[in-house]
């Protein structure tokens, strides 16, 4: 009899840690859903259109108004990839507002088949970087590297070799650390 007792006990709580775990992973999926739907309701283009590049390391981005962007560190070097809306022509600004159309020193090169590049030299606190980018539509994709020398084939095929993220791994992506949705 107490055998018995032990297996149905056994059965008992089986069930209970099976049925709370089941409960868990539901609301986990459910607050994931919400988080990824406040993270990117401010974007100018459906999900589907915020592309990645293959292959990239683990990055933190962020998704507003003006687009969607990334930053990673490749091989010790700083990286930022983004899609940005193109506000007007000549207009591919990263980071200080500086573009090809800035009064500050830049050299833009035409590499054709659409890409540009941008090189930007360190001005008071900032860094060096090569900028590469290519207007698609009514958007720009960008690439930026710190430092001087960076390997132009490698940053094209950042911007070409592009595929959509499952919404797990753009939430991976874009969401800080203790993220809470307002509701959550």
């Amino acid at each position: 009899m107490n055998r018995k007792r032990a297996l149905v006990a056994a059965g008992a709580l089986i069930a209970v840690a099976a049925f709370a775990a089941a409960g868990i992973s539901s609301h986990l999926r459910e607050k994931d859903r919400r988080d990824l739907h406040d993270l990117t309701r401010s974007s100018p283009w459906p999900r589907a259109e915020l592309l990645v590049p293959d292959g990239m390391p683990h990055s933190t981005g962020s998704i507003d108004n003006q687009g969607f962007a990334l930053s990673f560190d490749l091989n010790g070097v700083p990286f930022n990839y983004a899609i940005r809306k193109l506000e007007r022509e000549n207009t591919f600004a990263f980071s200080g507002g500086v573009d090809c159309g800035a009064t500050a020193v830049v050299r833009c090169t035409d590499l054709g088949d659409g890409f540009i590049r941008m090189d930007a030299p360190k001005i008071g606190e900032g860094q060096a970087s090569v900028n590469l980018y290519r207007p698609a539509g009514d958007r720009i994709f960008g690439v930026q590297a710190f430092g001087t020398t960076a390997d132009v084939t490698a940053l094209k095929g950042m911007l070409t070799r592009l595929h959509r993220p499952s919404d797990e791994e753009l939430l991976d992506l874009i969401r800080p650390d203790g993220y809470q949705t307002d509701w959550s």
